[in-house]
């Protein structure tokens, strides 16, 4: 039960940012055609941001259910 508490911020912070990007990359397609390229370009950076936010949410679960709740005791 302690680890899920510990867990809550982490998903609750990845979801909005999610959330956030996502809707930065839908926004793009509102652009006029024209500018197709920005429109890729925000849709790249919307996915990779997307990805990079899972794998580090995926670290902190498991470093959490290994029970190392403190980051700063790697440093």
């Amino acid at each position: 039960m302690n680890h899920i508490k510990k867990m809550v911020a982490p998903v609750l912070i990845a979801f909005f940012f999610i959330l956030y990007c996502v809707g930065l990359a839908f926004l793009a397609i509102w652009l006029p055609q024209e500018l197709l390229v920005i429109r890729v370009i925000y849709g790249i950076i919307g996915i990779g941001l997307v990805i990079g936010m899972l794998v580090t949410l995926s670290q902190r679960i498991k470093e959490i259910l290994e029970g190392e709740e403190d980051d700063l005791s790697n440093y």
